[in-house]
């Protein structure tokens, strides 16, 4: 039997990808503790550049008319900025995200009655990217135990980017069932820090926030600012092409065949999922 192209098939296999699921929390407490929020973005477009989820924790004091938008700003800047970024890779991207961040907020900067604690991290595929400007921590819990990642040399590289307030870049990579809670260092939490590693360590993202917000019902002033992430592994399809070999081609025909127009490719997209506690939305500006 003669074998020809159109028995070769192209085959569909199951790729692993890495994908974040998140979850948002914001207790607020009195105005005199400053105004907090968090943001958590997906990238929507091609996912051939893999620029992954974006995401923000942020806290400002004092917290009036003229600051309260500063943490929705520096979000809706670095959103745009970093998935303007087609061509770069992650980490280009985000450096050069914080970047724009330094020039536009440079006069809010120079205000010395302004404090300002901002967290910003990207995870795109096994890759983690975190800068941060004040009070923000950031913590993975793995194999039962947690790590402070902005202070671990072993498993993190840090990378100094430019003399300014975003200055520097930790980078290192994220496994599967890892899970990372990134938080507003503020007093609240620094206090209860043992017990809200332990916390983190045992319970899952809804247990997790549920516990927080008994803290808040047991103690009014309680503040937290956190985005919880959990790192599952999926499996999608996909496409790998056959290569046929010389000798079983037809034979060309003596007459010249049409041109064939390359077909579209469409890319699957897949959303980061979001929950947030607080009712409060912020729409980019």
């Amino acid at each position: 039997m003669e074998v020809y192209p159109s028995d070769y098939k192209n085959q569909v296999m199951d790729k692993i990808v890495i994908k974040p699921s998140t979850k948002e929390i914001v207790l607020r407490s009195k105005p005199e503790d400053g105004h907090v929020d968090v943001f958590s973005y997906n990238y929507e477009g091609s996912s051939a550049n893999s620029l992954g989820g974006l995401f923000v924790v942020g806290q400002v004091h004092p917290a009036n008319e003229e600051t309260s938008y500063l943490v929705n700003l520096v979000a809706s800047l670095a959103k745009r900025e970093y998935y303007s970024l087609t061509e770069a890779t992650p980490k280009e991207a985000f450096s050069k995200t914080l970047k724009k961040i330094n020039e536009v907020l440079q006069d809010f900067f120079r205000n010395k009655e302004l404090k300002v604690n901002i967290g910003l991290f990207a995870i795109a595929g096994e890759n983690i990217l975190i800068s941060r400007l004040g009070k923000f921590k950031i913590i993975l819990a793995r194999d039962n135990q947690s790590i402070d990642i902005l202070n671990n040399i072993n498993l993190f590289n840090k990378e100094h980017v430019q003399a300014k307030e975003f200055s520097n870049i930790v980078s290192g990579k994220i496994l599967p069932k890892d899970k990372i809670l990134a938080f507003y260092a503020g007093r609240s939490m620094t206090t209860r820090e043992k017990n809200i590693h332990d916390y983190f360590i045992k319970l899952g993202a809804d247990e997790f926030s549920e516990k927080l917000n008994s803290i808040k019902l047991a103690n009014d002033n309680f503040l937290c600012a956190a985005i919880h992430v959990t790192v599952n592994k999926f499996k999608e399809p996909a496409i790998i092409k056959s290569h046929q070999p010389q000798e079983l081609l037809k034979p060309e025909s003596s007459f010249e065949k049409p041109a064939a127009y390359p077909q579209p490719i469409l890319a699957k997209i897949s959303k980061v999922s979001r929950e947030k506690i607080s009712s409060k939305e912020l729409s980019d500006i």
